[in-house]
């Protein structure tokens, strides 16, 4: 029941072709009238791709694609300079050997966030569009997000910049590690490993070293301690206790010291199953929760948000969920608004309740995480043969989240510090 981060996007080919007055060297071509106009029975310029993201500022330009038959020339307009430009404007097409179309290509260069289009036109008024998005990538900045990844086989930890470069290794066993997070000023990190045949957690610095495992559980496999949280002061972790068989509607939120040998105490009690805790700045811990009804385990609702003192005092509801329920809270930076999971979207709120607002839709995402200076959320990305790690700058449309980990494997949720 444990959760399980940005390389720079590639540029894309888009190739503009025209025409001039000789015949097809292909003769398996057919037979097609001089021009491109729409309704003619010339072959029609073409565009490939139909759309581009450039990334800015990594990926700021890309090559663009189309095709035509019997054209002189193409020319490329934008809908928006400050979006987008493209160049030559205007490009004689030449004709490759063996081919029967004439090709040309521009250069599509991002020069802000937003949305545009790139229009080729051929000779004969024949048109063909490109939809650019271009997108901001999260700052290398000296911040670094901690994940975990099963690229390179079992599900090992790893670091890296913001926007996925700086790739580091910090685990190599035969386990499987997850759920890391660092300790507020990132000289070390605190997750969860099964190398004891139970979920235990373990300390390490922040390169992987020096490691220290910090609870002996020995509840069989696939229960123990997960979800790792670290207190703002770092003196304290907070994690979920899978208690084993039989304890299925008992899983509650621990708090420990942050050294070897230290004693877990709970802090949630009762028939719930308590999930993803989260320290604010203030020091209280934000979680999900739902109930259960004494007896055959039937819920007897959905999962909604609570905050409560690291003691477990002062307990409060936070949201009344619909759908699918609430989960993975995170708070940001100034103690302000909580980001979490609703039906699948990511939605941010207040720290003391009130009307969410979604800045990602849809069914498959998870674990937000806000930047140390809370202008970006990196969240997970369930895909249908992978899981990739997003980042979005707060403010900009959804569509605009670019992807930070990009790979065909999947990528756990991230820390970012």
């Amino acid at each position: 029941m444990a959760p399980r981060i940005l390389r720079p996007l590639l540029a894309f080919a888009l190739a503009a072709a025209s025409a001039c007055a000789e015949q097809p060297t292909d003769p398996g071509a057919g037979h097609f009238a001089r021009g491109g106009n729409p309704g003619s029975n010339a072959a029609p310029l073409t565009a490939t791709p139909t759309s581009l993201a450039l990334v800015l500022p990594s990926s700021a330009s890309g090559i663009v694609t189309a095709r035509v038959q019997f054209v002189g020339s193409i020319s490329a307009t934008t809908s928006d300079a400050a979006c987008a430009t493209v160049s030559p404007l205007s490009l004689p097409a030449t004709k490759p050997a063996g081919s029967s179309v004439y090709v040309a290509s521009f250069t599509v260069t991002g020069e802000a966030p937003g949305s545009c289009t790139i229009t080729l036109t051929d000779k004969r008024g024949g048109t063909a569009t490109v939809q650019i998005q271009v997108r901001e990538a999260p700052p290398v900045d000296g911040t670094r997000l901690v994940f975990t990844s099963n690229r390179e086989g079992n599900n090992e930890l790893y670091t890296s910049n913001g926007d996925g470069s700086g790739l580091v290794r910090l685990t190599e066993t035969s386990a499987n590690e997850q759920d890391p997070a660092f300790f507020p000023d990132r000289s070390k990190i605190v997750y969860a490993s099964d190398e004891t045949g139970t979920w235990n957690l373990f300390m390490a610095g922040a390169d992987g070293s020096g490691r220290v495992q910090l609870t002996s559980y020995d509840l069989g496999d696939g229960f123990g301690a997960v979800s790792p949280a670290v207190s703002p002061d770092g003196q304290q972790v907070a994690f979920v206790l899978f208690p084993g068989f039989g304890g299925g509607n008992q899983v509650h939120i621990h708090v420990m010291d942050a050294a070897a040998g230290a004693t877990p105490v709970a802090i949630t009690a009762g028939n719930t199953q308590d999930g993803s805790p989260a320290y604010a700045p203030d020091g209280r811990i934000v979680f999900s929760s739902v109930a259960f009804d004494p007896g055959p385990p039937v819920t007897s609702g959905l999962p909604s948000l609570w905050i409560m003192y690291a003691n477990g005092a002062s307990l409060t509801q936070l949201t009344s969920p619909s759908g699918t329920g609430d989960g993975n809270p995170a708070v940001s930076p100034d103690g302000t608004t909580i980001a979490f999971v609703r039906g699948g979207g990511i939605a941010l709120m207040p720290i003391g309740g009130g009307e969410p607002e979604y800045v990602i839709t849809g069914t498959s995402n998870g674990a937000p995480v806000f930047s140390p200076d809370g202008a970006w959320l990196a969240f997970l990305r369930i895909q249908s043969t992978d899981s990739e790690i997003m980042a979005l700058k707060l403010g900009e449309p959804a569509e605009s989240a670019v992807n930070v980990t990009g790979n065909a494997a999947s990528d756990g949720p991230p820390d970012w510090r």
